[in-house]
C-alpha cells in the first residue's frame, strides 16, 4: 500500500491565501463565530514555527517597537476585555503576517502564483456578478458582518462586509496584478470597483490610485500632457460635474453625492468654500477617521493616546453636527455616527493609539517598496503613495490581505 505524502508547506500557504484573499467569511469554532482573518494569524504563526530555522526577521528592529508599545499598552489597562483583544491583535498580527508571506514567496511555497491570482480574482468577480445581476444577496449568509447590502443607492459587496470594503479590497488586488502585468485579471477588478461596489469611496481612491500609476507609467512628455489634463479636468470641474450627472444611474448614492458637490460649486464657484457636511453621512465619516485622530495626535504632541475606546468613538462621531438629507426612499442608509463598529483606517487609527511609533509603519512601508522596486524611483513612489493612500481609508492593519500584499512584494525584486 503506497503512502500518501502530504506537502504540509503547499497546503498551509494555500490556506493562507485563501484566508487572506477571503478574511471576512465566516466561520464558527466551537460555537463562537468569527471571519477568517483570525485564522490568518493563527495559520502564518504555524507557517513561521514550522519553518522558523529557515527566517530571516529582516525589518525587525521596525517592526519591534511599535509591536512592544501596543503590547505595554495592552497591561496597562489592566482589562480584558474583547476591545482591548482586538487592539493587540492588531499590531500583533501585521508583522506575523508579513513574515509568514515573506517565508512562502522566499521559499517559493506559493506555486503557480499568476493562475491563482486569476482564479481568486474570478470568484470575486463571478460572486460581484450574480449580486449585481441576479440576487444582491448571493452568499452573503457567508459573511460574519454584512452591512448596508439593501440600503438605496448603494452598490453590492460581493464577499466583502460592505460595498466600500469591496472596491478597496479589489483595489489591494489591482495593484497587485498591474504589477505583475495580469491585463485581463486587471479589467475585471476595474469593472468590480466601478460598476459592482459603486462605492464613492473606493471610486475616489481608485481613481486617485489609478492617477498615480498613468504619471509613473507614460513617458515625460506625456506625464506634462497628463498634468495639464488634471489641471483642466479641475478648472472645468463644473462642466465635467453636469457630464458625469447627467450619464449616471440616478438611483446610485455616488449620484446624489456628485450633484450636493455640483449645486455647491454652482453657488460657491470654488472648491474651498464647499461644506464637507452637505454631503452623504458616509462620506463625512470616512473624512473624521482620517482628520479627527490625526488631530489629536497633533493636540497630544505624538504621544500616544492608548486603545481608542468606543466612548471616544462617540465623541468623534459627534464632532461634526449632524446634517442627514435624506429622502424617504433612503431612510435605510446606514448612519455611521451611531455605528460603534465602523473600521477606521489603519494610519489614523494608529496614530491616534500609538503616536509618533506609527511613523515605524510609513517606514516599513517605504523600505518594502524601495527593494521591491530595486531603487527604480518610479516603481517605488507609485507604490508607496498607492498603499499609504489606501490605508488612509477604512482598511485596517488587521486586515490580512494588507500584511500579505507587504510580504509578497517585500519578497520579490523587480529586475
Amino acid at each position: 500500500m503506497k503512502s500518501i505524502n502530504i506537502n504540509f508547506d503547499l497546503i498551509s500557504s494555500l490556506f493562507l491565501v485563501f484566508f487572506c484573499f477571503f478574511p471576512f467569511i465566516k466561520i464558527s469554532i466551537f460555537g463562537t463565530p468569527t471571519d477568517l482573518q483570525f485564522y490568518a494569524f493563527l495559520i502564518s504563526i504555524i507557517i513561521i514555527c514550522k519553518n522558523f530555522n529557515k527566517m530571516e526577521f529582516k525589518l525587525s528592529y521596525l517592526f519591534i517597537p511599535p509591536t512592544l508599545l501596543s503590547i505595554i499598552i495592552f497591561f496597562l489597562n489592566f482589562s480584558l476585555s474583547l476591545e482591548n483583544f482586538k487592539f493587540l491583535y492588531t499590531y500583533i498580527s501585521f508583522p506575523v503576517i508579513f513574515y509568514a508571506t515573506l517565508l512562502c514567496i522566499k521559499e517559493k511555497k506559493i506555486i503557480y502564483e499568476n493562475n491563482l491570482i486569476f482564479i481568486l480574482v474570478f470568484f470575486w468577480f463571478i460572486i460581484g456578478l450574480i449580486q449585481y445581476k441576479i440576487d444582491n444577496t448571493f452568499l452573503t449568509n457567508l459573511l460574519y458582518d454584512p452591512r448596508g447590502f439593501n440600503a438605496h443607492g448603494r452598490g453590492i459587496g460581493a464577499l466583502a462586509p460592505e460595498p466600500s470594503i469591496y472596491g478597496l479590497m479589489c483595489l489591494i488586488f489591482l495593484i497587485l496584478t498591474i504589477e505583475k502585468k495580469m491585463i485581463i485579471s486587471s479589467i475585471l477588478l476595474i469593472i468590480q470597483i466601478f460598476l459592482f461596489s459603486a462605492s464613492t469611496t473606493s471610486i475616489l481612491i481608485s481613481l486617485i490610485v489609478i492617477s498615480i500609476y498613468l504619471f509613473f507609467l507614460v513617458s515625460n512628455k506625456l506625464k506634462v500632457l497628463f498634468t495639464l489634463i488634471l489641471v483642466f479636468c479641475f478648472l472645468n470641474q463644473g462642466v465635467i460635474l453636469k457630464l458625469f450627472t447627467k450619464y449616471l444611474n440616478k438611483d446610485l448614492r455616488i449620484y446624489n453625492i456628485l450633484e450636493q458637490y455640483n449645486n455647491n460649486y454652482s453657488n460657491y464657484g470654488t472648491l474651498t468654500k464647499i461644506n464637507i457636511e452637505s454631503f452623504d453621512v458616509a462620506i463625512q465619516s470616512r473624512v473624521k477617521h482620517v482628520v479627527l485622530p490625526f488631530k489629536k495626535w497633533t493636540e497630544n504632541y505624538a504621544v500616544p493616546n492608548g486603545i481608542f475606546r468606543y466612548e471616544i468613538e462617540r465623541d468623534f462621531y459627534t464632532a461634526f453636527p449632524k446634517k442627514r438629507d435624506l429622502t424617504s426612499e433612503s431612510e435605510n442608509i446606514i448612519n455611521f455616527y451611531e455605528m460603534s463598529n465602523n473600521v477606521m483606517s489603519g494610519h489614523s487609527r494608529a496614530a491616534y493609539e500609538l503616536g509618533i511609533f506609527f511613523l515605524f509603519y510609513i517606514l516599513i512601508i517605504h523600505l518594502i517598496f524601495k527593494k521591491y522596486s530595486n531603487k527604480k524611483l518610479f516603481i517605488q513612489l507609485r507604490l508607496f503613495f498607492s498603499f499609504n493612500i489606501i490605508l488612509l481609508m477604512p482598511i485596517s492593519y488587521a486586515n490580512p490581505i494588507i500584511a500579505f500584499m507587504l510580504g509578497y512584494f517585500y519578497g520579490k525584486k523587480n529586475n
